[in-house]
């Protein structure tokens, strides 16, 4: 609930500002400078999760003559509410920062911005940039964030967000259907791998679009498709068997690694986000082949891009675009890029994968490769602790990492809007508990949410 109060409070500062200019686009302020000149970037975010983030802007601040970033994080800076009642009075009173920094949209809604023209389109910076060249870059990472053709967010690094199951089971095409899916549901009912609410939650969470038509703004949530889904889910528990002690929750891991390894639990989710998953899925999760299936209704092959740590945003009319440029382009290059291949320390860098083909190309080659086993001295395959004992899973084969390569470039973006997953989920409790039909839980949420898409229109 306060996510949406928040989201829709910064809304409405964001119309009241655009409204009080007039039809025409706010007129861009002048860069403010430091005592030695420099034009200030201004960076928010309510919270950086990667504090790694201040050493770039030291470095970047360091190095460059004509700009400096300044960056505020709002609910450290100022508190929760305080740092609420601070950005909207900045956009109230036309002082806008350069780029917004954040992991999910609620923190900024991002979309609403695009559509009052607040931001820029980061193709017109990419494709101008001498030292970007658009094809050294997965091409789907942009294309997935694209909104009509324009590029109003980028990501730096990433992994991949699917559901997995033994080929032998799933079949070995990527993409399932809601169809498949319940059959192998009602095929292994003694095994579930999510409860309603969970299951529920992935679902929609990844595939609400599925029921949104993006160009005219209207919503089918009293569908058919969409009441089979929660009847579907309903299938599932209503809660799990809850660990009780580090007894009990080890028990609970061996019990549903157990059931994936015997195939009496048909699937699980998985996250991709180094080559050797495919490996370790085969030999240490499921014992034989797998294929990553992905959610059924969310486009592309069913898998999802799931940003690691950070997004970027630049304003159109702040003070400074091309100052915020050249300080997101770092993410771009090679010094940071290749971070991912030169610096896993302590699995910083390690469990991620990088956006650049060139550095994926490298992590690609290094999963075909021999590793060093520090107590042995000497190269040996890739392995895995278990039971105590090193269990040796062999080194990927370009077979393997086509499959990866694959699961990449069909994948779709995350884009998830909390304000209408949480009325979704919220309303389809009732159904879950007994307490409405699946009919009057979908009337209640259309109607819900065509208001919320009317509204912010």
């Amino acid at each position: 609930m306060f996510k949406r109060i928040l989201a829709a409070v910064m809304s409405a500062a964001i119309i009241l500002a655009l409204s009080s200019c007039g039809k025409d686009e706010p007129k861009r302020p002048e860069p403010e400078l430091t005592e030695d000149g420099k034009k200030i970037v201004k960076m928010y975010a309510w919270r950086a999760l990667d504090t790694d983030i201040y050493d770039f802007i030291r470095n970047f601040n360091a190095r460059s003559d004509e700009y400096e970033v300044q960056f505020t994080e709002l609910t450290v800076e100022y508190g929760g509410d305080k740092g609420n009642e601070k950005f909207n009075a900045d956009i109230a009173a036309g002082n806008y920062p350069d780029i917004l920094l954040y992991n999910w949209e609620v923190q900024f809604p991002i979309e609403s911005y695009a559509q009052k023209g607040m931001l820029a389109n980061l193709y017109d910076f990419i494709d101008t940039d001498p030292d970007i060249n658009r094809e050294d870059y997965i091409e789907n990472l942009f294309k997935a964030y694209e909104t009509d053709g324009k590029l109003y967010k980028v990501i730096t690094s990433f992994s991949i967000i699917t559901l997995a199951g033994k080929s032998s089971i799933v079949g070995t095409e990527q993409g399932i259907s809601f169809e498949r899916l319940t059959e192998l549901v009602n095929e292994y009912p003694d095994k579930p791998f999510e409860t309603k609410n969970d299951a529920f939650g992935t679902f929609i969470t990844y595939g609400y679009n599925n029921y949104i038509d993006a160009d005219t703004g209207v919503c089918r949530f009293d569908s058919e498709e969409f009441i089979s889904l929660l009847e579907f889910c309903n299938q599932f528990p209503n809660e799990f068997y809850e660990p009780q002690n580090a007894d009990d929750i080890q028990y609970y891991l061996l019990d549903r690694e157990a059931a994936l390894l015997n195939g009496t639990m048909p699937f699980d989710n998985m996250m991709i986000d180094r080559f050797g998953n495919v490996k370790y899925s085969e030999y240490m999760q499921f014992g034989e082949p797998v294929t990553f299936i992905g959610y059924p209704g969310v486009g592309g092959n069913g898998s999802v891009i799931n940003p690691c740590d950070t997004k970027f945003s630049i304003l159109s009319i702040g003070a400074n675009p091309e100052g915020a440029w050249e300080f997101i382009k770092y993410f771009y290059s090679d010094a940071y890029q290749n971070k991912f291949v030169t610096e896993k320390v302590n699995g910083k860098y390690c469990n991620r994968f990088p956006i650049k083909k060139s550095a994926l190309e490298q992590l690609a080659e290094e999963s075909k490769q021999l590793v060093w086993d520090s107590d042995e001295k000497e190269y040996v395959e890739p392995y895995y602790f278990w039971g105590g004992k090193k269990i040796p899973i062999g080194v990927n084969t370009d077979e393997d990492n086509r499959r990866i390569y694959d699961l990449i470039n069909g994948a779709v973006a995350e884009n998830i809007n909390f304000d209408v997953t949480g009325i979704i989920k919220e309303e389809a409790g009732a159904y879950f508990a007994g307490q409405k039909s699946a009919e009057d839980v979908a009337e209640i949420i259309q109607n819900r949410v065509q208001n919320y898409l009317d509204e912010n229109r």
